[in-house]
């Protein structure tokens, strides 16, 4: 595999199996055993739904799509830090998300951001997290699943990116 150029899914498929065949020489013993289960519990939740609230109680996001960048996640506070840092990170959204940050929390963006650090919850718990490093704005990320997504919808409209680029897949608990 050191000659190769190029490092990708199917030249990472073809060396796990060049490893499984040397490790089955070296503990003939093992053997695998290979059972995929498909969970058919995952659905596709498109921002576009009125009904958010209904939709996502009960469910965990696995992953979301936007446009064509895949990011999976393991929550609902993931699923929101990596969409706002992905949606920072673009320049074409940048400059007016920093536009939204001089608001603070007023307007829109009232219980959403704040430019000030915001005091903790009855047990410690971070309510408020800086979660662009290189920015000085906090975000409320104690929130229900709902709430994100009502968020997640505040910054999409925003920003005029049309909901239906933005698909979330959820699975039931």
């Amino acid at each position: 595999m050191k000659e190769t150029d190029v490092w990708n899914k199917d030249c990472i498929c073809k060396r796990g199996e060049t490893l499984a065949k040397i490790v089955l020489k070296l503990w003939p013993v093992y053997k695998p055993e290979l059972s995929y289960e498909i969970n058919k519990n995952i659905e596709k939740f498109d921002m576009a739904n009125e009904n958010i609230v209904d939709l996502v109680i009960g469910k965990k996001p696995e992953k979301i799509l936007f446009i064509d960048t895949e990011m999976l996640v393991v929550s609902w506070k993931d699923l929101y830090l990596q969409l706002i840092n992905y949606l920072y990170s673009d320049e074409q959204y940048r400059k007016k998300m920093q536009r939204a940050f001089g608001f603070g929390n007023r307007g829109r963006f009232e219980d959403i951001i704040s430019t000030r650090e915001e005091t903790r919850g009855q047990r410690g718990e971070p309510l408020w997290e800086q979660i662009i490093s290189d920015n000085p704005v906090w975000f409320k990320t104690n929130k229900s699943a709902a709430a994100i997504m009502m968020t997640i919808k505040t910054w999409l409209e925003y920003l005029d990116i049309p909901t239906d680029e933005v698909t979330i897949f959820l699975r039931t608990k």
